[in-house]
């Protein structure tokens, strides 16, 4: 037995010997590609990493698996400033790479780790900050979701870069989470210098979202601060500068970024901080931005050269985003004055952010193939189109029109791609305001070569341009459920997606919730990370989705807008579409009908916001106040005149319009009741049953884009069977009483044999189960627009005990009423909204065509109970005749002019309901012709039969 214990104890010693022999061979294998990737011997750097590796392996080492490829990529990334060869290294250790998932919390700590490495090679060496945020995210996941670390180094590394980042792709809401979570992380630790930088990075992204005080705010936080180093500063005064550059504060910004470029300098010189070069050439870029908004041509010609000359020292020829900003800066200087030169700059610019781009030139442009999310190639493009623009005025030559057009079509490809790159919906939302604005001169410079050309084609190009810039989301959300349909994405998968946007929605209302409390900024911060990470998990979900379907991805994303041609085949005799692009200086409105398609350009040259919101409030006091009546009567009067004779009246000049007509309103005019515009003087002021409304020669539809249009129309038709939806309101709770709605859901449902909720039964529990099943759905209810945050606009249902509940927009995307062929919203302001420009106005309307109804009838402010009831009465009694919906309603106004007295015939009763959507006729004519035409030939029948009796 002793011998037995005694070689037993000699096997495990020479065990232990060959584990640390074999060890050793590992690290030396290790050290070996080291020595071998600086001394530029990538094969053999490989070779002796594959045997380090191949040791680990046996070993079961993840931890020293990744640290060896790890240290590798890191020779060729911060050592030889190669970042692209480091990358098949940092990949080696990614888990679909490794033989098992890690399990010890170390073994977790080290992939991590790794995902922040990979991440930051590709966020400062490499600019391609699509896939740094893809790795950050994943690093956040292990070590902070999993791992729980929430200390300086994850600050830094996880939540200051990927702040950064989303600031980079304009991602903002995000970003702004993230970067808060940063100076809270940063100042709960003391570290005066991380707080510093926190303070800084807001004050770029406030800056870059335009909020210049905000940004200029959170600067002057950070310099507060004690005992900052000269790199903290220095940041600080510079990014100081910049907001009071967008402010237009010139004097205060050229000496903050002087006090800026001096600290910089301090930076390099006394702590040997060569980076903080890089600093200085981003400031003296600044400083020729400062020069040449104070007419200093040659300072800022000579600050911008400083900066070009100290980035070709730091980094040669090699490309980077910040040479392109810095190009694009100089570009903008010779816009006017020399175009050529501005011309070179920017395609300059492109090839900074474009490495295989090699222009011939100046027209050339990069293929959209080549594309990536980055904001400087929409810079560039724009800034070319532009100065092309310009060109074109100085030379005369057609085909520099043509190429800036060219540049307008990449653009749109370039805004797509950082679209799909956010989380948020608010900026997606901004991303499509930024792309209207950029519409108008594509617009501009498509109908200038129509005129000069005659080719037709230009005309439609411009009519492209207007479809798409707007309702992009609603459209995605439409072409979202074929696509699933269409690349077979399992039911399972849906019901995943499903969970995650109620985990999304959920932490957006506790959120929302919260600030309505005054609850504690600790509390709003913690909930506003808690819906980042849901929006997050959502967001990776998805990416994964789209990359196993593509063919989900290419049907949801890559939607060509309607043509012209197409929008007048689906018109009859009596119909014309009528869609406005509202800019800064001009309104283009397109006409359509069966057999002409005109453009005409509205010289903005009046106060078009003001008129349209004085309009409404003058259509609204009417109900407010009885001593007021005279006055704002004087005002609709007025208004209503002007308007129409401002917006419509050009569209009837060369020939009359058809009865029929859709509306597609832009900006402001999303809230203009058209049918209340006045076609001449009334022959007897405030006799409003006299009025010579536009609603007596035409029947008006809405809608969001002329493609959502022919969307809606091509659905295959929904179910007609009526769901009525009509809590009380006895004037408790702080709501309004109610007279008439309940009376009013439950004689249409009698009518239509539907059915009616009503009272307790009337809840968001009941609407939510039931919803779905309907075909024709009525809320009769009060309802709040929040005209700041669209998604928390909401009507009041019951909470099934006496009480209230609301049901909010973001609830309302969540819901399947593709069986719905409307949705009527007889409460108070549902098309009211925040209103954003291209995507409109979002608003509970909106969100029931979100959700898969394919039309919609709202309001536009708070309605009279009584005249609800006699108008929605009315409407439902016009569309059992067969009648569409836009008719059926002006029918239904008609009659409420035409059997009320004077006071009661005012648009304040009737302007406020509008149809938006498809409008096609719920109940068809034929069908009670069919029915007649039975009843008849059966009272024939029996006639002959009794005749036949008789002989």
């Amino acid at each position: 037995m002793r011998y037995f214990l005694l070689f037993s104890l000699l096997l495990v010693q020479a065990a232990g010997a060959y584990c640390n022999n074999k060890a050793d061979q590992a690290v030396a294998h290790k050290e070996a590609a080291l020595a071998q990737a600086r001394e530029n011997c990538p094969e053999a750097a490989i070779d002796q990493l594959k045997k380090a590796l191949k040791i680990y392996r046996k070993q079961d080492d993840i931890i020293n698996w990744i640290a060896s490829c790890k240290a590798v990529a890191n020779v060729y990334r911060d050592e030889k400033g190669l970042p692209e060869q480091s990358l098949p290294y940092f990949k080696a250790c990614l888990p679909e790479q490794l033989w098992r998932q890690p399990v010890t919390p170390k073994e977790w700590e080290e992939l991590g780790w790794l995902y922040v490495n990979l991440a930051h090679a590709f966020n400062y060496g490499l600019e391609q900050y699509h896939n740094a945020a893809r790795y950050y995210n994943e690093a956040k996941k292990i070590l902070v979701d999993r791992l729980k670390k929430e200390d300086a180094e994850t600050a830094v590394y996880i939540f200051q870069a990927l702040g950064n980042v989303d600031t980079r792709l304009g991602d903002y809401e995000a970003a702004e989470v993230l970067l808060e979570k940063f100076r809270a992380i940063a100042q709960a630790s003391g570290d005066n210098g991380l707080a510093a930088e926190a303070y800084s990075d807001l004050g770029i992204l406030y800056e870059t979202m335009g909020r210049h005080e905000a940004a200029m705010a959170s600067c002057r936080k950070g310099l507060m601060l004690p005992d900052l180093d000269y790199v903290a500063k220095g940041l600080l005064c510079g990014n100081y500068a910049k907001a009071c550059l967008a402010a237009n504060k010139l004097r205060d910004a050229e000496r903050y970024a002087r006090n800026a470029e001096n600290h910089f300098g301090k930076a390099v010189t006394e702590y040997q901080f060569t980076y903080a070069r890089h600093y200085q050439a981003i400031i003296w870029s600044l400083l020729g931005n400062i020069y040449h908004q104070m007419k200093r041509t040659p300072e800022a010609d000579r600050a911008f050269g400083t900066a070009f000359q100290t980035f070709t020292e730091l980094y040669g020829q090699r490309n980077s985003r910040d040479i392109g900003k810095l190009l694009i800066s100089r570009g903008k200087i010779f816009m006017e004055t020399d175009p050529d030169q501005a011309l070179a700059y920017f395609q300059q610019a492109l090839q900074s952010v474009l490495e295989n781009f090699s222009p011939q030139d100046f027209r050339d442009n990069p293929p959209a193939a080549s594309f990536y999310a980055e904001n400087t190639l929409m810079e560039a493009l724009s800034g070319k189109a532009e100065a092309l623009r310009i060109r074109f005025r100085q030379c005369g030559e057609p085909e520099d029109l043509q190429a800036a057009l060219e540049c307008h079509e990449l653009i749109f490809e370039a805004e797509k791609l950082l679209r799909q790159s956010y989380h948020y919906e608010s900026s997606k939302l901004n991303n499509i305001e930024e792309s209207y604005e950029r519409c108008e001169h594509a617009i501009a410079i498509a109908l200038q070569l129509w005129q000069l050309t005659g080719d037709a084609s230009y005309k439609n190009q411009a009519f492209t341009f207007a479809e798409r810039s707007r309702a992009i989301l609603l459209m995605e959300a439409f072409r979202k459920a074929d696509a699933e349909n269409v690349a077979g994405i399992p039911q399972e998968t849906q019901s995943q997606e499903s969970q995650l946007q109620a985990d999304v929605a959920l932490a957006e209302e506790r959120l929302f919730q919260a600030g309505l409390r005054g609850l504690p900024e600790s509390e709003l911060q913690r909930l506003k990370t808690t819906l980042w990470n849901a929006r997050q998990t959502y967001a990776t979900w998805m990416q994964e989705i789209e990359a196993a379907y593509p063919q989900y991805y290419n049907l949801k994303y890559n939607f060509s807008s309607v043509t012209p041609e197409a929008v007048r085949q689906r018109l009859d005799n009596q119909a014309a579409v009528l869609e406005y692009f509202v800019g800064t200086s001009e309104i283009f409105l397109f006409v359509l009908t069966r057999d002409h398609f005109d453009v005409l350009s509205i010289a903005k040259d009046f106060p078009l916001e003001d008129w349209v919101i004085t309009l409404r409030n003058s259509i609204v006091a009417h109900q407010q106040s009885v001593t007021g009546q005279e006055k704002s009567c004087e005002t609709y009067t007025d208004y209503a005149r002007k308007l129409y004779e401002k917006l419509v009246a050009p569209a009837g000049k060369n020939r009359q319009l058809p009865r029929q007509l859709t509306i597609i309103p832009a900006g402001v005019l999303a809230y203009l009741p058209f049918d209340a515009l006045l076609t001449k003087e009334p022959s007897v002021p405030c006799r409003f049953n006299d009025y010579p409304y536009l609603l007596l020669e035409h029947s008006i539809g809405y809608g969001y884009s002329a493609t959502l249009q022919a969307t809606l129309e091509d659905m295959p038709g929904g179910k007609r069977n009526f769901g009525g939806f009509a809590p009380a309101f006895t004037g408790s709770g702080g709501l309004a009483s109610l007279e008439y709605n309940i009376q009013t859901v439950e004689a249409i449902g009698s009518k239509t044999d539907g059915i009616v909720f009503t009272g307790n039964r009337a809840s968001v529990e009941n609407f939510r189960q039931s919803a779905s099943g309907f075909g024709v759905l009525h809320l009769a209810t009060h309802a709040q627009a929040n005209t700041t945050a669209g998604n928390f606009s909401f009507v009041v249902l019951s909470d099934g005990n006496n009480g209230y509940d609301s049901l909010f927009v973001k609830d309302l995307y969540l819901l399947d009423l593709t069986a719905a062929s409307m949705v009527v919203l007889s409460a108070c302001e549902t098309a009211d909204g925040a209103l954003y420009k291209g995507e409109g106005v979002v608003s509970l309307a909106r969100a029931f065509l979100y959700a898969g109804a394919r039309s919609v009838l709202t309001t536009f402010w708070s309605i009279n109970d009584i005249a609800n009831k006699r108008l929605m009465t009315a409407f439902f009694e016009n569309l059992k005749t067969g009648a569409g919906k836009a008719e059926a309603l002006r029918q239904a106004k008609l009659t409420q002019i035409k059997e009320s007295d004077s006071r009661d015939a005012h648009p304040v009763y009737w302007a406020a309901f509008t149809a938006i959507g498809d409008d096609a006729p719920i109940y068809r004519q034929e069908s009670w012709m069919i029915w007649a035409g039975m009843g008849i030939l059966g009272l024939i029948g029996i006639v002959g039969w009794r005749v036949g009796i008789k002989h």
